[in-house]
C-alpha cells in the first residue's frame, strides 16, 4: 500500500511563515563573489560580528532589554529568521550577513556609517566589561547591532535622525518591539560609554580598513580595494 500522507498540521503547530526577506532588504545576490568595495565592507562587517558572537558564547549576562530571550526582536511572522540568534546560541555566518545587510539597506547606510557602527558596538562591550559579565551573545547581538546603526547614523549625518523614522524602515523586519524599545537601547548603550562617542580619526581609519580586510574574497587583494574615506 502506499505510504501514508502526512499532511496534516502537526499537534499545537502554529501556522508556517517562510522566511523569506524583502528585495530591499535581501543580500545582493553576487554579495560573496564581488570585488565591489561597498560589498567587500558589508561581507567583512558580518563576518566581524559573526567573530565577536562566536568568541563568546559562554558568561554573557545582556541586560533583559538586550536579551532577545526577553524582549524577542522578531515575532513569528517576521521575514527574519530568529532562531539561531534565540534558541541555539550559535549563528552562521550567512546568518551574521542576513542580518547585517538588512539592517544597511533599510538604513541606507553609507560606509562611513557602517564602520561607525563598530566602532560604537566594540566600545560599547569593552566599557561594559570593566565593571561586568560580557554583553555580547548570540542573544545580544542583534539589539546591540540595531542600536549601534542607528546610533551610527545619528552620529555622522547631519541632518536631524529621529529613531521613530529609523524604526518604520524597519518595523516588518523587526515585528516583536517598537520605536521606544529600541530608543531605550540606544539609550542603555549611551550610558555605558557615559555619553562619549569616540573622536579619534585613526580609530575609524583602523576599523575601516581592518572591515575591508575581513570582508576580501580569496585572490582579493586589499591594495586594490578602496577603504572608505572616514574624514
Amino acid at each position: 500500500p502506499p505510504p501514508p500522507n502526512y499532511t496534516w498540521p502537526l499537534p499545537r503547530c502554529g501556522a508556517h511563515h517562510p522566511k523569506t526577506l524583502p528585495p530591499d532588504a535581501a543580500p545582493p545576490l553576487d554579495i560573496r563573489d564581488s570585488d565591489d568595495p561597498v560589498l567587500t565592507l558589508w561581507r567583512g562587517t558580518a563576518e566581524a560580528l559573526w567573530t565577536l558572537v562566536d568568541g563568546q558564547r559562554t558568561n554573557a549576562q545582556p541586560p533583559p532589554l538586550l536579551d532577545e530571550f526577553h524582549v524577542p526582536l522578531c515575532e513569528r511572522e517576521s521575514p527574519l529568521a530568529s532562531l539561531p540568534w534565540t534558541e541555539t546560541g550559535a549563528p552562521r555566518q550567512c546568518d551574521a550577513e542576513t542580518l547585517v545587510v538588512a539592517v544597511i539597506r533599510r538604513l541606507s547606510m553609507t560606509p562611513r556609517c557602517v564602520v561607525t557602527a563598530m566602532v560604537l558596538l566594540e566600545t560599547t562591550m569593552r566599557q561594559r566589561s570593566t565593571t561586568a559579565p560580557p554583553l555580547l551573545c548570540a542573544r545580544s547581538a542583534r539589539p546591540l547591532f540595531l542600536a549601534s546603526c542607528i546610533l551610527a547614523l545619528k552620529f555622522t549625518y547631519d541632518a536631524e535622525v529621529v529613531t521613530r523614522e529609523c524604526f518604520d524602515c524597519m518595523e516588518d523586519l523587526f515585528t516583536g518591539v517598537v520605536a521606544t524599545d529600541v530608543a531605550r537601547m540606544e539609550e542603555q548603550m549611551l550610558r555605558w560609554i557615559d555619553w562619549r562617542i569616540p573622536n579619534d580619526p585613526r580609530v575609524y581609519e583602523l576599523y575601516a580598513r581592518e572591515l575591508v580586510r575581513a570582508g576580501l574574497r580569496p585572490g582579493q587583494t586589499l591594495d586594490a580595494t578602496p577603504v572608505p574615506a572616514m574624514f
